[in-house]
């Protein structure tokens, strides 16, 4: 019965397909009325029911919204990463993306903060080489902040044909990591294994972070600095046990400010 009951759930739906033919929006009209961010029970509910089960709407980034009724989430497999008005995120264990996942996403204009407390963030495709260009562990359009209160935390598994295995920045996106490792991802083209610091964005740096042990091509590639970046190390602030490689387009020239 469990099987039937995962086979049912794990059918795409029809907004599901149009994304993965290329929506990058969620359809609104499904959920919303008019403009405004509130999913609607009268939507969802049939008409005279007090209570309904639905399978939650895959591969994207679902908006920061509210409801007008109470929403409970139950996980039958994979793993997800729920944003509650953008506090802190501690990972309490450790975490394998399913293969139909795409990379977790910070939009533009989020703050976010995940503490990995020690665990390990897995991609999951480096096992098979599986490149895919969405196939980096995360992809940073506003700002996010990498912590490790415990140690041994790691982001890993990333297998990309794009930008980055590991983080790619983009747009403007800022990444500031204070502890934890970023290892064992790749990249098969001209970007980074771990970080790609695409234009215009911003990479701080501090505490042990370990960047380490990605590649592209075959060959060690941990961070990757386009033209127009900031890589900032605080003077003082590198911990003992921090290692991290950087390699620079060649059209950059680094200067100290």
């Amino acid at each position: 019965m469990r099987d039937v009951i995962l086979r049912q759930l794990s059918e795409v739906t029809p907004e599901e397909q149009a994304i993965l033919d290329g929506r990058k929006t969620i359809d609104r009209e499904i959920y919303m009325d008019g403009s405004t961010d509130v999913i609607s029970g009268e939507k969802l509910l049939e008409k005279g029911k007090l209570i309904a089960i639905r399978p939650h709407t895959r591969f994207i980034a679902f908006p920061e919204h509210t409801h007008d009724y109470v929403e409970m989430v139950y996980m039958c497999r994979g793993e997800t990463v729920h944003v509650v008005n953008g506090s802190r995120i501690v990972l309490v264990t450790d975490m394998t993306a399913a293969s139909e996942d795409g990379p977790l996403t910070i939009p533009a204009g989020k703050t976010i903060t995940l503490d990995l407390a020690g665990h390990t963030l897995d991609r999951g495709l480096i096992r098979n080489w599986d490149f895919r260009p969405d196939g980096s562990v995360m992809v940073v359009y506003g700002d996010l902040t990498i912590m490790d209160s415990v140690g041994g935390g790691r982001l890993t598994g990333g297998c990309s044909s794009d930008f980055a295995g590991g983080i790619e920045l983009r747009g403007g996106g800022s990444l500031t990591m204070t502890g934890g490792e970023i290892s064992g991802n790749a990249n098969d083209l001209y970007g980074a294994g771990g970080i790609y610091v695409n234009m215009n964005s911003v990479f701080r740096v501090s505490g042990n972070t370990v960047i380490r042990n990605n590649e592209t091509n075959g060959h060690q590639n941990n961070v990757y600095l386009n033209n127009e970046y900031d890589l900032i190390v605080p003077a003082g602030q590198l911990g003992s046990g921090a290692c991290i490689g950087v390699t620079i387009h060649p059209d950059c020239e680094p200067t100290e400010q």
